[in-house]
């Protein structure tokens, strides 16, 4: 997740850069601006999409891998507790 986090920062630290590019560029005409400024938006809009499908992944992974634990754990104990109950002879 802090890769993600850090991708995201980073990606939105480039989009700002552009912006203020090109704001500079487009001062005298108002229009350019809002154009900058939604376009803005937009891609922000995209990458955040982009950051939260990577979190949801990455807690996705975490969830089956603490299943999959669980579930050896699980089998670990079943084998002692029959070993115990069922001693060879």
């Amino acid at each position: 997740m802090s890769e993600a986090w850090e991708q995201w920062s980073e990606e939105a630290r480039e989009l700002l850069g552009e912006v203020r590019e090109r704001g500079r560029h487009a001062r005298a005409n108002p229009e350019e601006v809002l154009d900058a400024m939604f376009d803005f938006g937009e891609r922000l809009l995209a990458r955040q999409r982009g950051f939260a499908k990577d979190v949801l992944a990455a807690a996705s992974r975490v969830r089956h891998s603490a299943g999959d634990t669980a579930r050896s754990t699980a089998d670990l104990a079943d084998h002692a507790a029959d070993q115990a109950t069922n001693p060879r002879q």
